[in-house]
């Protein structure tokens, strides 16, 4: 069985008006990402826990990747 998802973490960041995710740990700010759905972002820090970016909705294609890694976890 091969292991469709290496890294067994996530990080979830928002942007363009959704809550994306990509895989591994947070990676510094500025550092380029590809997340879950393929779209090329950058990593940022929101350090306000009332920012509005964090009830932004999920991208569906991010949270379901997202479940699947927390699947393989348990």
């Amino acid at each position: 069985m091969s292991d469709t998802f290496p890294y067994h973490s996530y990080t979830w960041l928002p942007h363009d008006g959704a809550r994306h995710a990509y895989p591994g740990e947070k990676q510094p700010d500025g550092q380029a990402v590809t997340t879950y759905c393929r779209l090329a972002a950058t990593a940022t820090t929101y350090d306000n826990p009332r920012a509005p970016e964090r009830l932004w909705p999920e991208c569906p294609t991010c949270k379901t990747l997202v479940d699947q890694v927390a699947d393989r976890r348990a």
